[in-house]
């Protein structure tokens, strides 16, 4: 992943990611959740529900010549694989609920397929010479983040918050196709646009 420093050196690039997108009913349960969460006035910048996705591979700099090759990448990748369902799971907290700076929704079902995906696409768009992601992928959904500058009592405060809430259950939803989102930060959060999806074909089974 590059730097703030190195993306300068990338004036025509743009911050891009590719992720899955969830049912209104899935985002509804997390809207609830936040809301739940706000009442205790916590020191978290919470991320609006519409804009709550599972990332699977972030790109620091994206240059516009590139997307098509992306999205091709991202067909090939899909192609080895067929639909599977998610679900909702618990919230938790990054790098741990002692000392949050993240706070997360994370996500159950065919993890399998879902882990595989993002191998798949990892693969195919490093190959096109965008750097790889270093960490291991940990499947979650950003709800909010804990403001820079919070004091241990408000941490504690949030972690102590985090316990009580339960997500409602929700109905699985059958994830279909995958998206490549650029992603403009402006002084009011980060503004999302598609550069184009693609289909999760059925019936493929994992492959290398």
């Amino acid at each position: 992943m590059l730097s703030r420093a190195q993306e300068q050196h990338h004036p025509g690039a743009m911050r891009a990611f590719i992720a899955l997108s969830l049912t209104r009913a899935a985002r509804q349960v997390l809207t609830d959740a936040i809301q739940q969460l706000k009442a205790a006035s916590l020191e978290v910048r919470w991320v609006e529900p519409f804009n709550i996705h599972l990332t699977l591979k972030f790109i620091a700099a994206l240059d516009s010549q590139q997307v098509g090759p992306v999205l091709a990448a991202m067909g090939r990748a899909a192609g080895r694989t067929a639909p599977f369902q998610l679900r909702l799971d618990a919230l938790g907290a990054f790098p741990n609920a002692r000392q949050p700076r993240v706070l997360w929704a994370g996500v159950a079902g065919d993890m399998t397929r879902l882990h595989w995906l993002q191998e798949a696409i990892e693969l195919e768009v490093s190959s096109l010479g965008l750097p790889q992601e270093q960490q291991p992928f940990f499947p979650h959904l950003t709800v909010g983040r804990v403001r820079e500058g919070a004091s241990p009592s408000a941490r504690a405060q949030i972690a102590g918050a985090l316990k009580p809430v339960v997500l409602t259950p929700s109905a699985p939803w059958r994830v279909t196709t995958a998206h490549l989102i650029r992603s403009t930060l402006t002084p009011g959060g980060p503004v999302y646009t598609s550069l184009g999806m693609v289909p999760i074909p059925g019936n493929a089974e994992p492959s290398p």
